[in-house]
């Protein structure tokens, strides 16, 4: 199981941003397996979890913009709903 993805405070950018440096260094270790003890492998490893890490980093970001705009189109519109309820009193 993965950690928590970003921490609070994380510009995602930053964050794949290292990844994808991590992944680039790991990839220009060209040695022999019997060296490395099958870096490659654990590269190609590491690879597919960037990738799906990527996957969620790019879904939690677009969760919470639409939350941020669910949120705002709540308020205005619990806004609409009270200036309608005083009109009517009013005109009561």
């Amino acid at each position: 199981m993965r950690p928590p993805i970003l921490p609070n405070g994380v510009n995602h950018f930053i964050a794949r941003s290292a990844m994808d440096e991590i992944y680039a260094a790991l990839m220009l270790v060209d040695f022999p397996d019997a060296i490395t003890g099958s870096l490659r492998r654990s590269v190609d490893a590491l690879r597919a979890v960037i990738e799906r890490t990527r996957g969620d980093v790019t879904t939690a970001v677009g969760q919470h913009r639409l939350t941020i705009e669910l949120r705002r189109v709540h308020t205005q519109l619990e806004s609409q709903s009270q200036d309608r309820s005083g009109d009517q009193r009013l005109g009561e």
